[in-house]
């Protein structure tokens, strides 16, 4: 399977943004990451219904806070889902997920594609790498962009078997917000519109409410 970025037009000017970044002193600040992850996925509900794909988001259950670049984030995981969205033939599933770990958050995006080979597993970041036997356009960048915003936010990404051994599952883990970000927002309330349950965000008939 081939990786693709997100437009490829853009991804050679996004990534030499981030490399930049590493020269200057970061926009970071505390971010509620379930309402990042959200935001970044539902820009791809109407992609994945046009692809008969099952797409979703699993948010952490209590509001868990990074300190990161909201646009550079939303970018990481927009890649990552539209990567699997592309990939996933129709009546697959992605999922888009949120887990507060001990010391780090991790994202998550899942789906039971065709998956990627073991061996191709640490070249697919390499920049302009695309596997054999795909017709998806792109750039070959996308990945190296998620590799270079992991990077740039102190994170640990990698790639391993889905669910079952069926496709393949992206692993994102940040470090958490200093505790002071945890108290930004008032206990019980996660900063996204919606419930925190697991919510899959278009079906074969349109829109699911949250």
């Amino acid at each position: 399977v081939a990786v693709t970025g997100v437009q490829t037009c853009a991804l050679p000017i996004s990534l030499a943004r981030h490399e930049r970044s590493q020269h200057d002193e970061a926009p970071f600040r505390p971010l509620e990451i379930n309402t990042v992850v959200r935001e970044a996925t539902t820009q791809y509900v109407d992609a994945a219904i046009s692809k008969g794909v099952d797409l979703g988001f699993e948010p952490n259950p209590a509001p868990v806070f990074v300190q990161g670049d909201r646009v550079g984030l939303r970018e990481m995981v927009g890649n990552l889902v539209d990567n699997a969205v592309r990939y996933t033939p129709a009546g697959g599933h992605v999922t888009a997920k949120v887990e507060s770990l001990t010391e780090h958050v991790r994202i998550s995006v899942e789906d039971n594609g065709p998956g990627i080979p073991a061996s191709d597993r640490e070249r697919v970041f390499e920049r302009f790498y695309r596997g054999l036997g795909t017709n998806q356009e792109g750039s070959g960048l996308g990945l190296s962009i998620v590799r270079e915003i992991a990077r740039l936010h102190d994170a640990g990404v990698r790639c391993e078997d889905g669910a079952g051994g069926k496709g393949i599952r992206f692993c994102i883990d940040i470090p958490k917000a200093p505790e002071m970000a945890e108290a930004a927002a008032p206990a019980g309330q996660s900063g996204f519109a919606g419930d925190r349950k697991s919510t899959r965000l278009n079906s074969s008939h349109g829109y699911i409410s949250y």
